[in-house]
């Protein structure tokens, strides 16, 4: 497939992405009148027919996924942007938990304003192409276009490492109550779905961005197609990435510490540091790899400090050594369970095997144990009260 191919298929040279139709005026920058339907719910009343496009930010080149592209929009000068993207059919909109979740007014400060919508049905030639693509035993998702409007914010990676941390913790207590209170997990938590805003007292705000892989738990799902961001995913997800899972709160807490890691290493955003792609096992090759990086950086603590020792800032280093001492000692005792159910297993009948297999194989998939909310907090050294439950840490 080459790029004077991507027209044939839909693909928009301009916006970047396979476009299902034409979205602007040829005469303006304006969105087609009657495109968007408004969304309720926002703080901020806009005439969201006044929408008008201005750059673009992301523009991934795919055929097979999400496809997520964002650009810079505003109305009458108030700064947006709107977010395309391919979403499987079958998952709810993402507008929905957000809307669910700004029902909670304690944390709704921390959850995008969205103000409009569109979802179209997949017209464009990819469709047809999806189809041919199909083989025996694999099935590709069916997806539709999407678009959201919502209000811009600022990226964390531009932060100092103090105000960097005050964001991290503002998220997990954010994604804390999401799960306590609405049984609702976000999914997909990375440097590049964290961000903020100035309040009008000039404070930084976190805002917790990206609702395309929420879920409510209990959730079991196949991550065939809707895993998350590599360098972020929790090692029991890469683990079971061709298998049935449910999804979990200690989830999202792993992956919260990996974007701290990846960012107090160097990383901006997903920009390679001067002194080296130090993270690059955890981005690059088969899930495999990726897992077994992820989980010699957690076993290792000589590979969890060697990685760690590249972060500058002391009081990020002292909060990540803190968190990993905290996976490190769930895995170790994993470990143990594992080496126990092995020398059981020795000791058992061939009939007794076969009863027990089930068991010793859930044993031996544990590759990500759970670790609580009260003792991720409290190995950051951060207080882990919270209002949302009492006492806090006792649900996972």
């Amino acid at each position: 497939m080459f790029y004077r191919d991507l027209p044939d298929l839909g693909f928009n040279e301009i916006m970047g992405y396979c476009n299902p139709f034409d979205f602007a005026d040829e005469s303006t920058n304006k969105l087609q009148s009657g495109l968007l339907e408004p969304v309720t719910g926002s703080d901020t009343p806009l005439d969201i027919s006044k929408v008008v496009l201005g750059e673009k930010l992301t523009s991934p080149y795919c055929l097979i996924g999400r496809g997520t592209s964002v650009i810079k929009a505003n109305i009458d000068g108030y700064k947006l942007v709107i977010k395309f993207s391919w979403q499987a059919k079958t998952r709810k909109n993402e507008d929905e938990f957000i809307l669910d979740a700004r029902t909670l007014l304690d944390i709704i400060k921390h959850i995008p304003e969205i103000f409009g919508k569109v979802v179209v049905n997949d017209m464009t030639p990819v469709a047809k192409l999806r189809d041919a693509c199909m083989t025996k035993g694999e099935i590709f998702e069916v997806r539709e276009f999407r678009a959201l409007v919502m209000r811009e914010y600022f990226r964390i990676y531009d932060l100092k490492p103090k105000d960097f941390w005050a964001v991290i913790v503002q998220i997990v207590k954010c994604l804390h109550t999401l799960f306590v209170r609405l049984k609702m997990l976000h999914g997909d938590i990375s440097i590049s779905n964290i961000a903020f805003y100035l309040s009008e007292k000039n404070e930084i705000v976190a805002v917790l961005l990206d609702f395309d892989l929420a879920s409510y738990f209990p959730f079991k799902q196949s991550s065939n197609h809707r895993t998350g961001t590599a360098p972020f995913m929790a090692r029991e997800v890469l683990d079971l990435s061709n298998k049935e899972f449910t999804r979990g709160f200690h989830h999202e807490l792993e992956s919260a510490f990996y974007t701290v890691v990846w960012h107090g290493v160097g990383y901006k955003g997903y920009k390679i540091p001067k002194k080296g792609d130090i993270l690059a096992d955890w981005r690059k090759g088969s899930w495999k790899k990726i897992l077994g990086a992820k989980r010699s950086f957690i076993r290792e603590p000589s590979t969890m400090m060697e990685v760690l020792d590249y972060i500058e800032d002391k009081e990020l280093r002292t909060h990540c050594q803190g968190i990993g001492t905290c996976f490190h000692d769930a895995s170790a005792e994993v470990t143990a369970q594992q080496k126990l159910a092995n020398i059981k297993w020795r000791k058992l009948s061939f009939q007794e095997k076969l009863e027990a297999a089930d068991v010793t194989t859930q044993v031996a998939a544990m590759t990500a144990p759970p670790v609580t909310y009260a003792e991720w907090m409290k190995g950051a050294d951060e207080d882990p009260s919270c209002t949302c439950c009492q006492p806090p840490g006792d649900t996972q």
